[in-house]
């Protein structure tokens, strides 16, 4: 569940992915071979063991720009976005070269030789509540989010918990989420997490707004000297624009120390 601003969701998740893959080498049966001699044993893991993983992703916020109610990535062979991307395929007229190279595409597809049928089936499933929220009407979600939203407060307690304790799934998500399963480290992590990104997003905050302020300053003075080169005074300009009478005059003798410089720049190179 991703309830905190954090610009680099997409590779988190995806590192929380793979290690639920890596995770499950531990847990692989070994297998022995016998190499050209009785006496010469190998003995290695059988990787065919390993389960398909899939991560879904709970946007409580964000939705990452999508509408739908939930994106799912899977790996596929590079050749099918290569076909969808294919412009000039797809604005031919010929029917008969799209259905070719779509049935070329689908049998890459569906090669399962020795099991990379196993690579489509690991799922990172982005699931956006806001629009979950906007497009469904379905109750069934209302106690998740109701759930979410209670998480979301650290000062939360138990007590707000009590109408899911009863229900076997959230029973096992409160154990999981429990503080009392955290040790001093990582409480000590989380606090430094979250302080982290709060300076991340007062920084990123703060670029933005000199930048905005930056802009319409920049805006400003173009305007100003857009309708002083039409012949009107400082005082029209004020009038036409609302800009003070100061600020006016402050854009105008810039501009016209600025063109002097360009002309006396030019004299000199006559």
């Amino acid at each position: 569940m991703q309830q905190w601003y954090k610009p680099d969701i997409v590779q988190r998740f995806y590192l929380y992915h793979a290690l639920n893959t890596g995770l499950q080498l531990e847990e692989l049966s070994k297998e022995r071979f016998d190499l050209k001699s009785i006496k010469t044993l190998k003995v290695t893991k059988d990787y065919r063991e390993l389960e398909p993983v899939i991560t879904l992703i709970w946007m409580v916020d964000d939705t990452l720009k999508f509408a739908e109610n939930y994106v799912s990535y899977i790996m596929m062979p590079e050749l099918v976005l290569d076909f969808l991307g294919n412009d000039q395929l797809w604005q031919s007229p010929e029917i008969k070269q799209l259905l070719n190279e779509r049935e070329r595409v689908l049998k890459v597809a569906s090669n399962d030789t020795k099991h990379l049928d196993f690579l489509p089936k690991n799922r990172l499933i982005f699931a956006f509540q806001k629009n979950i929220v906007t497009n469904t009407h379905a109750e069934k979600y209302d106690r998740w989010f109701r759930f979410a939203e209670k998480t979301r407060n650290a000062d939360n307690t138990e007590e707000d918990f009590r109408e899911f304790q009863e229900d076997e799934i959230f029973a096992e998500i409160m154990r999981r989420l429990s503080r009392d399963r955290l040790t001093e480290e990582d409480l000590r992590y989380i606090e430094q997490e979250r302080d982290a990104w709060e300076q991340v997003t007062r920084l990123e905050r703060g670029y933005y707004e000199d930048g905005f302020i930056d802009g319409e300053k920049k805006r400003e003075s173009e305007i100003v000297v857009r309708i002083y080169k039409k012949g009107k005074s400082a005082e029209e300009i004020a009038e036409l624009t609302g800009l003070s009478m100061e600020k006016v005059e402050h854009i105008i003798a810039r501009y016209e120390k600025h063109r002097k410089i360009s002309l006396d720049e030019e004299g000199e190179n006559v």
